[in-house]
């Protein structure tokens, strides 16, 4: 069903017939922040690509190149909620860097018939309106600590449109319940998007000590927490803390092996959240589209089956290129150039496909469109990683 939230809202406009309620602008900020830090770090990729000759990592920058510029153009800055007496409408608005477009077709209130509840968030005491419509359209209005803002459109959408009056303490109703678990689930999935980031870059920072490649994956998935922002993402948090904790049990160190237990019971917690998101999305999907499963997915169901695809794809041709390079090394002799190479193309190729790996399985678990497309990435992406941990074990013979 269809569901809208504004965070950080204040009341922007109120006269005696109309009443605007704007979200902060830390949505303005944030996309700022979130397609500069995409956009240096693929002009960095691009210069080394071309000063090394590496064509993988060349072709990689142009695709978080193309993200960022992707993110900026359809990131949100803000969201209103204009309210009016006369006709008694609701108007959702998204503000873009370019402009601004209506969010959906005005909610028309039936006196009597929505409701419109007071929520306080527990330990934080923020104030939220959440708004339920006839029509089965939910509106959550966060204010924060702007117990003034929140008291003021509560009365103006009670008094004044028809609102039912009540105070919404626990969630009651089963749309209740859906609404508050979605509401964590977005929450989680920005924690999970900081935690990347901030990991991302301490690899980066700190390459001599971890790993600088890895450190560029777990980037991108934060970054791409802020965009997708669906249950599916937890397959990806998923699965790079599966190969983390795999690449510890190899390193045959007692510290790291106890970490990559860790690691893999996190992982586990985290596909447990997804199957509980995931549900709550299939339950929120209109219920008289028949593909459910389709209905609730949003970006990640158009994007993810292809991205996993063209990671496999790219991932696999390693191993092809390795042979090639082998057998150029017995023709002509060893070259310090192709060793170089060849290296920083295996640790690109291997984290393509770990990406691979969880796009294509967040794909088919949450059983999108395509899928034979996620099917053939994870496929290629899995055998990838299957030759690397058998040429890591030859090597040690």
């Amino acid at each position: 069903m269809p569901y809208w939230q504004l965070t950080g809202a204040k009341i922007d406009a109120e006269d005696f017939s109309q009443l605007t309620v704007r979200s902060g602008r830390r949505g303005l900020w944030m996309l700022l922040v979130l397609a500069c830090l995409p956009l240096l770090l693929s002009l960095t990729l691009l210069i080394i690509g071309i000063l090394g000759q590496i064509t993988g990592l060349i072709v990689f920058s142009i695709l978080i190149f193309s993200f960022s510029v992707l993110m900026l153009i359809t990131g949100n800055v803000s969201v209103e909620a204009h309210a009016e007496v006369t006709p008694r409408t609701v108007t959702l608005r998204r503000k873009y860097l370019g402009g601004s477009r209506p969010w959906a077709k005005p909610l028309v209130v039936i006196a009597g018939a929505s409701r419109a509840e007071l929520q306080r968030v527990p330990l934080t005491g923020a104030q939220r309106v959440m708004l339920y419509a006839q029509t089965g359209d939910i509106i959550v209005a966060d204010f924060g600590q702007r117990a003034d803002d929140a008291t003021r459109f509560l009365g103006f959408l009670q008094q004044k449109l028809g609102f039912n009056a009540g105070e919404l303490v626990q969630p009651k109703t089963q749309v209740e319940v859906d609404t508050a678990t979605h509401i964590a689930m977005l929450g989680e999935i920005r924690s999970w998007g900081w935690w990347q980031l901030g990991l991302g870059a301490l690899h980066l920072f700190t390459a001599g000590f971890l790993n600088a490649p890895w450190g560029v994956v777990l980037v991108l998935v934060g970054l791409a927490s802020f965009y997708f922002r669906e249950a599916s993402m937890f397959v990806i948090y998923a699965t790079t803390m599966v190969w983390a904790g795999l690449s510890n049990l190899l390193s045959g160190q007692s510290q790291w092996v106890v970490g990559g237990l860790f690691q893999f019971y996190l992982a586990f917690q985290i596909l447990r959240s997804f199957q509980r998101f995931r549900q709550t999305e299939l339950n929120r999907a209109s219920p008289t589209i028949i593909d459910v499963d389709q209905a609730a997915s949003g970006h990640a169901g158009r994007v993810f089956p292809w991205l996993a695809l063209v990671f496999g794809l790219v991932a696999i041709s390693w191993p092809f290129g390795f042979f090639v390079a082998v057998v150029l090394t017995g023709m002509v002799g060893p070259q310090p150039t192709l060793g170089l190479v060849l290296g920083q193309t295996e640790l690109f190729a291997i984290n393509l496909a770990v990406l691979g790996i969880g796009l294509g399985s967040a794909s088919l678990l949450s059983k999108y469109r395509y899928w034979l497309a996620s099917a053939v990435g994870l496929i290629l992406s899995a055998l990838t990683l299957l030759i690397e941990l058998a040429l890591i074990l030859l090597l040690r013979q």
